[in-house]
């Protein structure tokens, strides 16, 4: 998706979470939570939940779907 579009998504919907190829300004700046997935066409993902950001090195679904349950709950309490 493009640059534009995805910004034009989280205006729109608020998201707490973003998993995308390309993290843009718009998401540093409104989304809490977020994926990057394979920064630069590599293996590694940049994770960034509630500010604290690490790296992943090829993450499986198993993986993304544990980062989108520990968002959920750590939004809920």
């Amino acid at each position: 998706m493009e640059p534009d579009l995805i910004d034009a998504e989280v205006d729109r919907f608020g998201p707490d979470l973003v998993v995308s190829d390309h993290i843009t300004t718009r998401i540093l700046t409104r989304v809490r939570s977020w994926v990057e997935l394979y920064k630069g066409g590599g293996s590694r993902s940049v994770v960034c939940i509630d500010g604290r950001r690490c790296e992943i090195d090829g993450p499986n679904l198993k993986e993304l779907l544990g980062i989108v349950d520990h968002v959920e709950n750590a939004m809920r309490g």
